[in-house]
């Protein structure tokens, strides 16, 4: 059967304090490295003042999440900053897959052959977008949201109206479902007959997608955060939302 994927919740290390940040970003009071920790303003940043400057931000900084583990069993963050502006923007990469293609099927799951995935999960090789990006003296910040990688493939779905809950749509029927062991089916209750359906694309409309009676989406909430202090081509700080727990995160400017 075609492997799950799993995102690996993992604790962090005990130099991270083993506390979480109390505003929801990591690097709050508490978070890794505690007050004035994280966000200082002791560093050699790239920044100058409030709002900084992105232009020696920009380029590839790549390295790692302490204490977690992707899809495919690194633990790799590439983030590439490519707005010189006043605020800063690019994509940031998970793992060190190929480059996740666009989704071209609306009857297999995205990505292919993958059955089941969190709907808060980040999946390797997918460029996600970096959101509310702020630098402020030598402190960057950035969200990014996990739903991004199936907006496509949510959008190529049809609303199917749900027989149970008028008013309610999916990308399937509300039919419940069964696995024979290879294949996932729904029973058809009008016919008695198993209508077989790909498991990863059953998966996705039951938990990521969201449907009205004219589209189908996802949830586009930023829920990753990134609080990094800079120092000349070093980026150390925390990130939030990959799992339960705050990770330290270690990046070089290539």
């Amino acid at each position: 059967m075609r492997h799950l994927f799993l995102v690996a919740c993992c604790s962090f290390l005990a130099a991270c304090g083993g506390a979480s940040s109390t505003d929801g970003d990591p690097g709050g009071t508490g978070g890794i490295g505690g007050q004035g920790g994280i966000g200082g303003t002791g560093g050699s940043g790239a920044g100058s003042g409030d709002g900084g400057t992105t232009s020696l931000l920009v380029g590839v900084w790549k390295g790692y999440v302490t204490n977690f583990t992707l899809a495919d069993g690194t633990d790799t963050v590439t983030l590439t900053i490519d707005d010189s502006g006043p605020v800063p923007g690019g994509h940031v990469v998970f793992g060190d897959a190929a480059s996740l293609p666009a989704p071209t099927n609306p009857d297999i799951g995205y990505p292919p052959g993958v059955e089941s995935v969190a709907s808060n999960a980040v999946v390797t090789g997918f460029a996600y977008t970096v959101l509310q990006g702020s630098l402020v003296s030598d402190r960057l910040k950035f969200k990014l949201t996990p739903g991004e990688v199936w907006t496509q493939w949510c959008e190529m779905q049809a609303p199917i109206a749900d027989e149970t809950n008028p008013g309610s749509y999916s990308c399937v029927h509300n039919w419940g479902y069964g696995s024979d062991g290879t294949k996932c089916y729904q029973d058809n209750p009008n016919t008695g007959q198993k209508v077989f359906i790909d498991c990863g694309k059953l998966h996705l409309c039951q938990n990521v997608c969201q449907c009205s009676a004219t589209k189908c989406s996802t949830n586009l909430t930023p829920s990753v955060a990134f609080d990094l202090q800079l120092q000349g081509s070093k980026a150390t700080g925390g990130v939030l939302g990959l799992d339960d727990s705050e990770h330290k995160v270690d990046l070089t400017h290539l």
